[in-house]
């Protein structure tokens, strides 16, 4: 089991300044969400994505307040997985400097939702050894690295419904 030393040795307020997102600024509507349904699949009592090949590697966010890029990506490589049974490592880098104009803001926070509209705008996404991350915002360079994979759209799960959760995750793969 490997642990992360450089973490245990900060207090829970550096660990949320450095870590936790603040409340954004503005964020592009959601008026344009499905909401998800449940499915009349029955789901099972157990699921481990990672031993089916669905789920990269842990990363390491570094200093910067980006989980939701990494939210983002590892639900769109999941869902690429699930599609071409290919697992690629998708680049939260081109979230971070990129998606500005769908509401996120770099270190300072963001939603994968935004993320998702922006990869859809684009028609798909770098990988992460094209477009390696820093742990910083910096100028968005999309334009120099191919894309692969598109999200076509995507649906929320109600905040508190379990059973919602339980059907998503079973039935649709890994989710955000």
């Amino acid at each position: 089991m490997l642990i992360n030393v450089s973490l245990s040795f900060q207090s829970h307020g550096e660990f949320k300044q450095v870590y936790l997102q603040q409340q954004l600024k503005y964020s592009v509507s959601d008026g344009d969400v499905q909401i998800h349904t449940l499915s009349n699949v029955s789901s099972p009592s157990s699921l481990d994505w990672r031993s089916k090949g669905f789920v990269s590697s842990v990363k390491n966010q570094a200093g910067c307040a980006s989980s939701w890029a990494f939210s983002a990506t590892g639900a769109l490589e999941g869902q690429y997985y699930r599609a071409t049974r290919k697992l690629e490592s998708f680049s939260e880098q081109q979230l971070l400097d990129c998606s500005e104009g769908y509401g996120n803001q770099g270190c300072e926070g963001g939603l994968s939702t935004n993320s998702f509209r922006y990869v859809q705008h684009q028609g798909g996404i770098c990988t992460e050894g094209n477009y390696p991350y820093l742990g910083y915002a910096w100028f968005c360079a999309d334009r120099y690295c191919p894309t692969i994979g598109t999200c076509s759209g995507f649906v929320e799960i109600l905040s508190g419904s379990e059973a919602d959760l339980l059907d998503a995750t079973a039935n649709e793969g890994p989710i955000r």
